[in-house]
């Protein structure tokens, strides 16, 4: 990104320099080299050499986009600079030499466009141009993109053997994954990528890659079918044998500091924050240390202050502090775990074992009652334990069997009142917990992933058993509950068996569901297990995926079957008791000039048939099209979602009094959605001065249908209607101005109209090659009807980059008038980072 917006910058300003030029680089082309040694370039400059602020070699591979770039040092007669041999990887090398002058300007050798037409080095050993295949073509422009460079870091060195990409997507929810796509060298690899929506990772191969530098570019879309400004960096992979020969001495890191001061109404929201990261490698081992501290880190809730250290090497991964792994998508899937983590990777078999904390004790509230002397502990949170073990086995490339076996349970122990209530006496005292129960779950998961044809075809299938005991606050009893009876098992298990032997591992009582079904007899003193009843079992869960890429279509299936005794508690925010079939499929035509997204998706509940109030079956349909006919001409994105829920409520309320007070958690029989929306962004250029403007309009409909509404309730019925205009304006390379118009009108029920109004102005100006940027915006929010108020904001910025310092200040000053009353807050927001 950067090499790109300073090649733009050069070929605006080209013409204006070679003609204000008070000097010419002086220069003996370099025509052949051998690779593994060193190769030197010199040059003069045949002005004024107080003019010259600094030369610069600009060296890349041939056929690559990014170049390596080597400062040239002067020696009182002419600029000198030798590249060392490790970094030629052999074949053809394309290099240009620049000079940046004191009054702003640069010249350069060729000076007719060197990044796109260099001068080429020949390898003598090979005599031949090492240029790659090109499978497509660049796509330049497109929004802002907020990727994350995980692996390999940009500039790094990496062993062949530990190559592996990988891009987290936090700061980019609204990214499509099928389209993501990663070229390296020009060729493309997408096939290979496995993709989730928090990070993306591209293995290959063993051999695919032979050793030498690397341009990676990454390639997006949004769901509206909008392009990311491409991801462009580089690396270098060495061979096994060069990294056990050498000790890479390279150390990079980053440390930063943040600070927020902010004032609401008179009151204050600070925010202090410290990070660090360091990495570096040594003897093909990698090392990495990061951390994180925070001003409002509290023991009243989960910690915000993070540690974390890791060492990778072919062989081995340690991981140890604080870490978010995915390890399988039915048990720990990106939850967040303070311990330790140890990895052994023999190609063909894996094994990980895990161990630490999900969640740390809290105890926000206690209160005494004085006449009974017995403490009342609510508002509270058990320390939860984990444990993973996962064995792994790898077939090629093209099939993966995993097998999790999952342990979490919460420490009883942790909320101690003797521990945790400063006035606790347990000599006099006594207490009681009100809120939830501890729990012990234990999950089995087997995972199968399939891939063929160069990963065109890519099937995965989990399976996953759970045992939940949802309260272990009693301790070991020789009782299950099956269905909704409760049955002794003392005299049914070997003694091997027994429930006090297995409580290691995990603990039994009449708060735990057997997970198999089971035949009770009437008396209720024998069970049959029934496991053949597959459809039947309570906390059974599969989740199979496919995907077929074929003829421009790139076609998903989802089958989802969660049972509603289903538990993991390294995955809270799984949803149970849901049968879910998803299809969809992404149509690319014209070179990708059209792109058409269809999917349809149904769910209901219920999966057991047991005697629930009611239940439910939602249907929804969704449809996407993005046209970009190309440069010039205008983009059209279109969307359409329906979503469709119907309640099987068989309850009727006669009063408003009863409709509130119904056991019935949602008293509607249908549930509708309706979601559309239109954007158009036409480029224009009025006196040579390019404009983006962008036109949107969105609609949103709700009804919903509740049986023999009383007099007086009030729909719950909702429509939006929003229309936005925006205007880009590029006045120069280094000039930018948004302007920016909103409408939106909301209706609920018939009862309630109010409208907003909105009014953006953002200028942009950067320096120096973005050395310097600020930006200053003001926006007006105008509210009216049943909702009136005028709000506001004013929001100037300054980033300052030099050497390797990042400086970025930010104010944002609001103001909200609202019924005669008048509100203010101030919000002060910096930020600097070092990179080493």
């Amino acid at each position: 990104m950067k090499n790109r917006l300073f090649r733009t910058l050069f070929l605006l300003w080209i013409p204006c320099i070679l003609s204000a030029q008070t000097g010419t680089l002086v220069h003996i082309p370099v025509r052949e080299y051998t690779a593994g040694e060193t190769l030197t370039f010199q040059c003069l400059f045949s002005g004024n050499i107080s003019h010259v602020d600094g030369v610069v070699v600009f060296i890349r591979p041939a056929g690559n986009r990014a170049y390596h770039q080597y400062p040239m040092k002067y020696n009182g007669i002419e600029w000198t600079v030798t590249i060392p041999g490790t970094a030629l990887s052999g074949g053809d090398m394309e290099y240009f030499i620049l000079a940046e002058l004191s009054h702003g300007g640069v010249i350069s050798t060729p000076d007719d466009n060197p990044f796109d037409y260099p001068l080429t080095i020949r390898d003598m050993e090979t005599g031949k141009a090492s240029v790659p295949e090109h499978t497509t073509s660049p796509e330049e422009g497109g929004i802002p993109a907020e990727y994350i460079i995980l692996a390999p870091e940009p500039g790094g060195t990496i062993e062949s053997g530990d190559f592996v990409v990988a891009v987290s997507l936090f700061n980019m929810p609204d990214i499509d994954l099928s389209s993501i796509r990663l070229e390296l060298n020009d060729t493309d690899y997408s096939s290979y990528l496995e993709k989730s929506p928090d990070i993306i990772t591209l293995t290959l191969p063993p051999g695919t890659l032979e050793p030498g530098m690397y341009t990676a570019t990454l390639y997006a879309q949004n769901h509206y079918g909008t392009r990311f400004s491409p991801e462009t960096w580089t690396f270098t992979l060495i061979s096994a044998q060069e990294s056990m020969q050498r000790i890479d001495r390279s150390l990079s890191g980053q440390v930063g500091t943040e600070f927020r001061w902010e004032d609401v109404d008179g009151e204050p929201n600070n925010l202090l924050r410290f990070t660090g990261r360091i990495t570096g490698s040594i003897q093909g081992i990698t090392l990495g240390l990061s951390g994180l501290w925070v001003s409002n880190e509290s023991r009243r809730y989960q910690p915000r202050n993070s540690f974390n250290a890791y060492a990778r090497t072919s062989y081995t991964d340690l991981e140890l502090g604080t870490f978010y792994p995915e390890l399988s998508r039915l048990t720990l899937y990106g939850n967040r775990v303070n311990g330790a983590m140890i990895r052994l990777k023999l190609n063909f078999l894996n094994l990980t074992y895990l161990r630490g904390e999900l969640l740390r004790e809290v105890l926000n509230r206690a209160e005494l009652d004085s006449s009974s002397h017995t403490w009342t502990i609510s508002s509270f949170t058990y320390a939860r334990d984990i444990q993973v073990i996962q064995p792994e086995i790898r077939f090629g490339s093209f099939l993966n069997w995993k097998m999790t076996l999952m342990h979490a349970r919460d420490d009883t122990a942790s909320l101690d009142p003797a521990l945790n209530i400063e006035d606790y006496n347990p000599e006099t005292d006594s207490y009681i917990f009100q809120g939830n129960s501890p729990v012990d779950n234990l999950v089995f998961d087997n995972s199968i992933t399939l891939s063929l044809d160069n990963q065109r075809l890519v099937w995965s299938h989990n399976v996953a058993l759970s045992m939940t005991n949802r309260n272990i606050r009693g301790g070991v009893h020789d009782s299950i509950t099956i269905g909704d009876e409760i049955i002794s098992i003392s005299d049914k298990l070997p003694d091997f068996m027994s429930p006090d032997r297995l409580s290691r591992f995990f603990i039994i009582n009449e708060n735990t569901n057997l997970p198999i079904p089971a035949e009770v007899s009437e008396d209720l003193t024998e069970f049959r297990l029934q496991p053949n009843k597959i459809m039947d079992y309570p906390s059974l869960a599969y989740w199979t995926t496919l995907r077929l890429n074929y003829y421009n279509n790139l076609v998903t299936w989802t089958f989802k079957h969660i049972a509603p005794e289903f538990s993991s508690l390294a995955y809270p925010g799984l949803q149970t008791d849901i049968h879910l079939s998803e299809i969809g499929d992404r149509i690319r035509l014209f070179r990708n000039r059209l792109i058409v997204t269809l999917r349809y998706s149904s769910q209901y509940d219920n999966l057991l048939g047991q005697q629930k109030e009611y239940v439910t079956n939602t249907n929804s349909i969704s449809a996407a099209m993005s046209v970009m006919p190309g440069q010039e001409l205008p983009t059209v994105s279109m969307s359409f979602r329906y979503y469709l829920r119907e309640n099987d409520l068989n309850t009727a309320a006669d009063t408003l009094s009863e409709l509130l007070t119904s056991a019935a958690t949602d008293q509607r029989i249908r549930n509708e959605n309706l979601y559309q929306m239109f954007t158009l962004t036409q480029p224009l250029k009025t006196g040579g001065i390019p404009t983006d403007l962008t036109i949107n309009y969105i609609r949103t409909l709700r009804k919903d249908k509740i049986p023999n509404r009383p007099p007086g309730y009030i729909s719950p019925d909702y429509s939006l209607n929003l229309w936005s205009a925006s205007a880009l304006t590029r006045w120069s390379s280094t000039l930018i101005q948004t302007l920016s118009w909103s409408l939106m009108d909301n209706k609920i029920s018939r009862t309630s109209d109010f409208t907003y109004q909105t009014f953006v102005g953002k200028i942009e100006k950067s320096l120096w090659e973005n050395k310097l940027f600020g930006a200053f915006e003001i926006k007006w929010t105008h509210a009216s009807g049943d909702v009136a108020f005028d709000q506001y904001q004013v929001s100037p910025e300054l980033r300052i980059k030099i050497f390797e310092n990042d400086l970025f200040l930010n104010l944002h000053i609001n103001k909200l008038n609202q019924s005669g009353t008048t509100g203010t807050s101030t919000r002060f927001y910096t930020k600097y980072t070092y990179q080493f």
